[in-house]
């Protein structure tokens, strides 16, 4: 069984990222498990001086999660950017 966590890197309710993901959970293979990550607008943007002991716990939950699967358009109006570095 693969197992992937989608992200959208979009908050937006609109957001075409959003859809891609919910098309994933939708349309994933019957050997494919597909959870949607909902927690993005509550993570801190990343800063590699929180990392280790002081990483915030929402992000240590994503860290620990399996290998994300990211949706993003545009770095300039979305957290790509901060996911990206994460």
């Amino acid at each position: 069984m693969l197992n992937i966590l989608a992200i959208s890197g979009s908050l937006r309710a609109a957001s075409t990222n959003s859809a891609l993901v919910a098309a994933l959970t939708q349309n994933a293979p019957p050997d494919c498990h597909v959870s949607v990550y909902d927690g993005l607008g509550r993570l801190p943007i990343f800063n590699p001086d929180d990392e280790g002991e002081r990483t915030p716990p929402q992000a240590a939950a994503l860290i620990d999660a399996v290998p994300p699967l990211t949706a993003s358009s545009s770095p300039a109006r979305n957290t790509h950017t901060a996911c990206q570095a994460a």
